[in-house]
């Protein structure tokens, strides 16, 4: 109804920022300083305050909780958070599916190699370490098989 109370605003002084974090991202989350919320073309430095304790089994995600260091965005603003991964990650349209494994296609020595990828999950960028000379196969990747020759144009 109209003017009926909605919110209650309690606390405009200590505001946090809540979200939500896929659970293989958590540990680097957990492991890092530099953390940002981006809102608005802005960047609010921001700390990890808290890691609620309970899995969003519909998402695989983990609640965390953040305070904001210095300048503050508006209540309520919606936003993405950034932080240094510590690693490498494949994009999500690399990853591949042979038999029961995830990963992706290398070549080496003028034939294709598919590398495993532990823990990866389709439709998520998947974690992973190669070497910075390693190539990694993208066209014509979908049809490939472990050992497959390949011609580099």
């Amino acid at each position: 109804m109209p003017g009926t109370a909605i919110v209650r605003l309690l606390d405009d002084e200590n505001i946090e920022i809540s979200a939500k974090v896929q659970e293989q991202d958590l540990d680097s989350l957990t492991r890092v300083h530099h953390i940002q919320f981006l809102s608005r073309d802005r960047r609010y430095p921001v700390a990890l305050r808290a890691v609620v304790p309970l899995v969003d089994s519909r998402l695989q995600s983990y609640e965390v909780r953040l305070t904001l260091e210095g300048e503050r965005p508006s209540p309520g603003s919606t936003g993405r958070l950034r932080w240094p991964a510590g690693q490498g990650y494949v994009p999500t349209e690399l990853v591949l599916e042979r038999g029961e494994q995830l990963g992706i296609f290398v070549l080496e020595e003028d034939r294709a190699r598919f590398v495993p990828i532990k823990n990866a999950k389709l439709g998520n960028p998947a974690p992973i370490e190669l070497p910075k000379a390693m190539r990694v196969i993208v066209d014509g990747r979908f049809n490939l098989r472990d050992g497959d020759p390949v011609r580099v144009q």
